[in-house]
């Protein structure tokens, strides 16, 4: 037996009671862990980001681990938010929503989009959500504010995370007639 193996031998089991009382109380914490969104990226990405090698010999997109979704699945390229979560996608339930709300300088009118999430997910705590085809705003369009809600299929919401600009009172919001 090793020293601490011996020294535990000799007090009795409450070394290793102890040890397994610390470690079930940092497992259930982490279990009981309410999903958040960390952080958001929002940022465009060209379709040659999201090329793989397979895709040069089967021709079809190769995600990986990544959880992608996107408003044209035909097209890669566009507008994505890249959001990181502090558990995994695997955990979210089965019917779970991603819903996106954003001004941009083309237009003082919020857009909505809805993603779904697939029932079957990598084990990732990152997703990219894409704004892409039609729905991708125009090159030199900028995103002013955005809200981002993760939702059951209820509708009841189990994370959100929105940009500064969008708590900005809408009445006080630059273009909408309040000057």
């Amino acid at each position: 037996m090793t020293a601490p193996a011996l020294q535990a031998h000799k007090k009795g089991s409450s070394y290793n009671i102890r040890t397994v009382l610390i470690l079930s109380a940092c497992l259930t914490s982490t279990a009981d862990a309410a999903t958040e969104i960390k952080w958001v990226d929002p940022r465009f990405i060209d379709e040659s980001e999201f090329q793989r090698i397979g895709e040069f010999f089967g021709g079809e997109e190769q995600r990986g681990r990544r959880l992608i979704v996107r408003t044209d699945a035909e097209s890669r390229t566009g507008f994505y938010f890249v959001i990181a979560l502090t558990t995994r996608a695997t955990d979210l339930p089965g019917e779970t929503v991603l819903a996106v709300e954003l001004i941009s300088s083309e237009s003082p009118e919020p857009r909505s989009f809805r993603f779904p999430l697939p029932a079957e997910r990598p084990p990732r705590r990152e997703i990219f959500i894409g704004l892409t085809g039609r729905d991708q705003p125009k090159f030199n369009a900028r995103i002013m504010a955005w809200r981002i809600v993760i939702e059951t299929g209820s509708g009841d919401v189990i994370a959100s995370k929105n940009s500064y600009l969008w708590r900005y009172p809408q009445d006080a919001r630059p273009d909408s007639g309040n000057r």
